[in-house]
Formats: C-alpha cells, sequence, structure tokens
C-alpha cells in the first residue's frame, strides 16, 4: 500500500476510534503524542510507525494479522480484530466503542 493512501487512527478504548490521517505525511502535519512522563513523545512515536512499515514493507495485511500495527495509541489500518484484541487486553466488552466498525 502506499505511503500516502494508509489511513491512521486513534484508539486507546475510551472512546470510538478516530481517523486521525491519511498519509503519512498528513501524519505528520496532524499528530501530536504526549506523556505523563515523557512529555511530547511526537517523533518518537513518528519513527516507531515508519519503522513498523518498513520492516512490514507496508504490508498492512501482514501487520494485521500479527497485531503489529500499533504505537502509542496510533493505529496503522486496523482491523475489526485488532480492535477487538486490543479491548480484550484492556478488559471492555468486545464491541465497547465498536459498533460504527461491525455495522
Amino acid at each position: 500500500m502506499n505511503n500516502n493512501e494508509i489511513k491512521f487512527y486513534s484508539y486507546n478504548g475510551f472512546e470510538e476510534p478516530q481517523l486521525i490521517a491519511i498519509g503519512i505525511k498528513e501524519l505528520k502535519r496532524n499528530l501530536q503524542v504526549e506523556s505523563n512522563y515523557l512529555g511530547d513523545v511526537t517523533n518518537d512515536t513518528l519513527e516507531e510507525i515508519k519503522s513498523l512499515l518498513d520492516a512490514y514493507d507496508n504490508n498492512i495485511q501482514l501487520m494485521q494479522h500479527y497485531g503489529d500495527n500499533y504505537c502509542n495509541s496510533i493505529w496503522i489500518e486496523p482491523s475489526i480484530n485488532n480492535l477487538i484484541a486490543f479491548n480484550r487486553s484492556v478488559l471492555l466488552d468486545e464491541y465497547t466503542y465498536l459498533e460504527d466498525w461491525v455495522a
């Protein structure tokens, strides 16, 4: 998949997933990630996302299969199964905040 077509979502289990960018360029312009302990971790997050994309040669389906499409609450083209697995990992019901994803 082309880097300009990849959809990035924010999801942490507190509200429904939000589309934050389409394409890596838009993500770089719009993303801001703050940590309670480390402060601004935007650049670290962008580097990790780029590393994930490079490691999988932009093969989104393979990333989804291995659940390796997530960094600091930023999701790279998440599948419904990725989001359900995340919900389970944080002890939410499977479809909490995901109703629009299964409709």
